[in-house]
């Protein structure tokens, strides 16, 4: 008889509205009966000042996310950043003067003669 040791492994899941959760488990994890555990996290959502004072429902999301930490930044300029004027952004679009077209470079290196 060949025993085998327990493991515990902690998976981060999200339980949708339909209240269906799926796992793909790493491929160590033996096959055979298992216990599951489902443990929800507790997460304290708090409003700083007045509710009243926040005038739509998406800056209320944003605030409820935001105290949460779970508002997603990444997108988002870092302080500081200084972005090019519009003529700056044209100039960077167009060609030095005497170049030949991207078009004509593409035909001259396609051309077997």
């Amino acid at each position: 008889m060949t025993t085998q040791r327990k493991q515990l492994i902690t998976l981060k899941a999200v339980v949708r509205e339909d209240r269906r959760l799926v796992l793909n488990l790493p491929a160590d994890i033996p096959t055979g009966p298992v216990n599951i555990v489902i443990e929800s996290e507790d997460i304290v959502l708090a409003l700083p000042g007045d509710e009243a004072q926040l005038k739509t429902d998406q800056e209320r999301v944003r605030t409820l996310l935001q105290t949460a930490n779970r508002l997603g930044t990444a997108h988002l300029p870092l302080t500081g950043t200084t972005f090019p004027t519009s003529a700056e952004v044209e100039r960077a679009g167009q060609l030095p003067p005497n170049v030949p077209l991207s078009e004509t470079i593409i035909r001259e290196l396609r051309d077997d003669n």
